[in-house]
């Protein structure tokens, strides 16, 4: 072999940029067309494949999203159940029905939530033209009322359970100063775990938003 001539050999081997490029292609194709049987009767060009390729991933993203999506909304229903469970004792009755302290807790937190998100800015105006917000409240006998005809309650089922609404939320409080006392809240008290669960046993859900600027999937206080 003389210095002038090539070390190697040309033409030695196959041209594999042709092979490359029909590799390339039915990859494209096989992302582009994940079924089988569809795919044999498919054949993209290129760009028509990426394209395709580009689309199923948009997809696939969406899909994604719409499960964390879902996956939020069932753990934050888990929290809020946890944490409810955690504040009150239901007290229910062994064949599973609810106690009476349980309906009068249930009747009188619902209540006094509602009126409370109803009453955002429905008050009278002051000097600068705003409205005040009205608050919530229910008295023992409206409660009882509530209650009938499904659930007969005493004024001291009502009691009680207002006993342990204070106690286990710090935004709830009993108000002596008229002739009969009244369960009533503090709107800044408020927590968004409470709220939603108000809103699943009313079978509202703007409740939250109005009352703690939070939503199903927002999170909360």
């Amino acid at each position: 072999m003389s210095a002038d001539e090539p070390s190697g050999s040309q033409g030695a081997g196959p041209d594999l940029s042709h092979l490359e490029v029909v590799a390339f292609r039915k990859l494209l194709n096989t992302l582009a067309v994940p079924d089988d049987e569809e795919r044999m009767n498919t054949d993209l060009g290129p760009i028509d494949a990426a394209n395709r390729i580009v689309d199923r991933l948009d997809r696939l993203e969406n899909e994604l999203e719409q499960e964390r999506e879902a996956r939020k909304r069932a753990e934050q229903l888990a929290e809020d159940a946890l944490a409810m469970a955690e504040q009150i004792d239901d007290g229910r009755r062994p064949d599973g029905g609810p106690s009476k302290k349980e309906v009068a807790m249930r009747i009188s937190r619902d209540e006094v939530i509602v009126q409370t998100a109803k009453g955002k800015n429905a008050g009278p105006r002051n000097a600068g033209g705003k409205r005040a917000d009205q608050i919530g409240s229910v008295s023992n006998s409206e409660v009882q009322a509530m209650a009938r005809p499904q659930h007969d309650l005493r004024w001291q089922s009502v009691d009680d359970a207002w006993t342990d609404l204070v106690s286990s939320f710090e935004a709830f409080h009993v108000d002596e100063s008229g002739e009969e006392k009244r369960l009533t809240v503090n709107p800044e008290l408020l927590t968004g775990s409470l709220v939603r669960t108000v809103e699943r046993s009313v079978g509202r859900s703007d409740l939250a938003k109005r009352l703690v600027g939070d939503s199903e999937t927002a999170g909360g206080r």
